[in-house]
């Protein structure tokens, strides 16, 4: 059921977190191996594929290790966690010109770098905005409202004779432009409510961020858990929009109620 809304690959990420926030919560050198194995094998293995995902699992890594063990963390400690963030984010580059069989010169990457920022961020809005001014009327929430009516599994709209509105296994395609792929979450606001939109989604999602960061405060499993599945979605959320953090908030609250099942059933025996 998971796979159905969120895909494989987001339940592996996510349940990997899962290890890796308890293994922050009840330190042992056993779960400080199981977490650290099982981070490298799946970036292993998610680099072999040609895929670039595995860049999301080790920033919420760190980022967690970080909170974790935050009065820690000194100024010469930043700069080493910043060229780590830069020697991945140059990695997940490599893996995707490997997969498109580009030659790995300091030419191609310089190009590749400047390709992607122009084709992947500017070229969408530009042709958001061109469609807007030829005369495309705002949608006013309703790619939002339909975000919400597709949470459920398909099956469930199946059994209903239901036609789901957002039917998709990648969260780019949740909204789409043809030619050029998923359009980031400021697309998305200005899409719906115009530019009061985009500083509208602004401000809600640092005011959210700022409530998960203020309330995770404890050493809990939960509250770390959760905390490092937001920052795993940072980046597909700001790049694909808000569904992205929606499907993890979903399988939060899919996680803990399983916990709190394992633990109504070891109450009642």
């Amino acid at each position: 059921m998971l796979e159905m809304f969120a895909g494989v690959e987001s339940v592996v990420v996510f349940s990997i977190i899962a290890i890796v926030a308890l293994a922050l919560s009840y330190p042992s050198r056993l779960m400080f191996m199981v977490s650290v194995t099982l981070v490298m094998s799946y970036c292993v293995a998610n680099a072999m594929t040609g895929d670039r995902d595995f860049v999301v699992l080790v920033v919420a890594a760190i980022i967690g290790l970080m909170f974790r063990y935050n009065q820690f963390i000194k100024l010469k400690t930043l700069f080493f966690v910043a060229a780590f963030m830069t020697l991945l984010l140059v990695s997940g580059v490599v893996v995707s010109m490997s997969r498109m069989d580009v030659d790995l010169t300091a030419d191609n990457i310089t190009q590749y770098f400047l390709f992607n920022s122009w084709n992947a961020i500017i070229l969408p809005l530009v042709q958001q905005l061109t469609n807007f001014w030829d005369g495309e009327h705002l949608r006013y929430g309703q790619t939002y409202l339909d975000m919400f009516l597709s949470l459920a599994p398909s099956p469930i709209y199946s059994a209903l004779g239901m036609e789901k509105p957002i039917v998709v296994d990648n969260p780019a395609l949740w909204y789409y432009i043809t030619g050029l792929g998923g359009i980031h979450v400021a697309g998305v606001a200005f899409e719906n409510f115009g530019l009061f939109g985009v500083f509208m989604n602004g401000f809600i999602s640092v005011c959210f961020l700022r409530l998960i960061d203020s309330r995770c405060r404890e050493d809990d499993f939960l509250r770390i858990f959760l905390y490092m599945l937001c920052a795993a979605t940072v980046m597909h959320w700001v790049w694909y929009g808000e569904i992205y953090l929606l499907n993890s908030l979903v399988f939060y609250v899919m996680a803990l109620g399983l916990f709190l099942t394992m633990k109504l059933v070891r109450v009642l025996k």
